[in-house]
């Protein structure tokens, strides 16, 4: 057996282990990033649901001015409702992008473990067949004419 099969093996098995590393990283980043989208794009509607509260709080006190009614009791209570009504619809908004985030996360964790796993797989596979050749010798004694002779077997 020549030098050239095992160096093969060797390169082959080298290249598949960091294929496997470099996808689950890829991968994992890709979920990171999606995570960070999400987080992003979270920012944004609560920017957009602040924006449609200043407005809607507005048209309501403006509402009130014009037709008379002083801003107390039940106008009060309307407004206040309202605001809090937007507060809230912000508040499921952050809710749902940390769960989304922390999700996408989560699976980005699991590609990079997946690919830490396949690389140790490519690892383990290469010891496997470099050693599946390999005999251990044993040793064996045999008694002839008086004298110990120690012989391997191989």
């Amino acid at each position: 057996m020549s030098w050239v099969q095992p160096v093969s093996n060797l390169l082959s098995t080298g290249l598949q282990a960091y294929g496997a590393f470099s996808q689950g990283k890829a991968e994992q980043q890709a979920y990171e990033q999606s995570a960070d989208l999400i987080t992003q794009s979270a920012a944004l509607e609560k920017e957009k649901i602040t924006r449609e509260a200043t407005i809607m709080q507005g048209t309501q006190r403006a509402a009130y001015a014009r037709s008379g009614v002083k801003i107390s009791g039940s106008a009060l209570d309307v407004m206040l409702n309202t605001a809090s009504n937007y507060e809230y619809d912000k508040m499921i908004v952050d809710y749902n992008a940390k769960l989304q985030s922390s999700q996408q996360r989560y699976y980005g964790q699991q590609a990079y473990s997946q690919g830490m796993f396949k690389v140790g797989q490519s690892l383990l596979s290469y010891g496997a067949n470099a050693f599946s050749g390999y005999k251990i010798p044993t040793k064996t004694e045999t008694n002839t004419n008086r004298s110990n002779i120690i012989t391997y077997d191989v």
